[in-house]
């Protein structure tokens, strides 16, 4: 911040110098004006300007406007500038301009990758397409087994399909029941992306609520100030109304009195 308060008042320090070198020339070395001792003085003269320096930035940075509320530099007593970030770039909630927080989320928990914090995208699910309970999206476990305990083809970790047949029994089975089995196939794969879009929209809308929770009371907030500013102007647009209303009595009462004073 110092060497950028430097560059952008870079005629101030180049006025100081020349002050302070023709000061130093004329007091210490009567009035040597050679470039040699022009040169003996650059070290300690760009010393001494560079402290001058500082304690103007300093004062800067104390110093505040009493129509804005805002120093030199842009920044209010609380160290946020006029659209409320700080010098270190967060908002007064620690949220950057981009939205993410000092550890890199989002204002609903999310990184720039679309992950919050477990490793779950906003739809729930991880980078290797599972969510924390260890289903996809379409409601399978890692070793391809639904919440019933079937995978897609209708077989259980025992080995038996959904009409409780094991590996001889579906070997002379008849074609009725391969077709029960591959209904019921089909309506489980229905039932298990549907339960399992339902849970993914209810955690949504969890983690939505939950987010706007804060959002919510900033608002009011905002809105309760709103409202102050306006009560006082509401105040102050009626108080001069009634200045204005007495002066014209007393300009109407002195007329009655004064017909001259017409």
């Amino acid at each position: 911040m110092f060497i950028s308060y430097l560059f952008t008042n870079i005629k101030n320090v180049f006025w100081t110098w020349i002050i302070l070198t023709l000061l130093n020339q004329i007091i210490f070395f009567g009035a040597c004006l050679a470039p040699y001792c022009i040169l003996a003085s650059i070290p300690h003269v760009s010393l001494i300007t560079f402290g001058i320096m500082y304690v103007s930035y300093k004062i800067a940075l104390t110093t505040y406007d009493p129509k804005t509320g805002y120093n030199y530099l842009g920044y209010d007593k609380d160290g946020y500038d006029i659209n409320g970030y700080g010098r270190d770039g967060y908002d007064r909630n620690d949220y950057d301009v981009k939205g993410f927080d000092r550890d890199g989320y989002d204002r609903d928990g999310f990184n720039k990758f679309g992950y919050d914090e477990d490793g779950y995208d906003i739809d729930g699910y991880g980078c290797n397409g599972y969510d924390k309970y260890g289903y996809n999206q379409y409601g399978y476990q890692r070793d391809g087994c639904d919440r019933d305990g079937y995978n897609r083809k209708g077989i259980n970790r025992n080995g038996k399909d959904r009409l409780g047949k094991g590996f001889f029994g579906r070997m002379f089975s008849s074609k009725e029941h391969d077709e029960k089995i591959c209904k019921m196939n089909e309506e489980a794969i229905k039932k298990n992306t549907a339960a399992q879009s339902d849970a993914k929209k209810m955690e949504i809308i969890a983690k939505a609520n939950a987010a706007a929770r804060p959002i919510n009371a900033r608002i009011t907030k905002l809105g309760d100030i709103k409202r102050d500013r306006l009560t006082k102007q509401h105040l102050q647009e009626i108080k001069e109304l009634e200045a204005r209303i007495d002066a014209r009595r007393a300009a109407a009462k002195a007329a009655e009195i004064d017909p001259k004073a017409k």
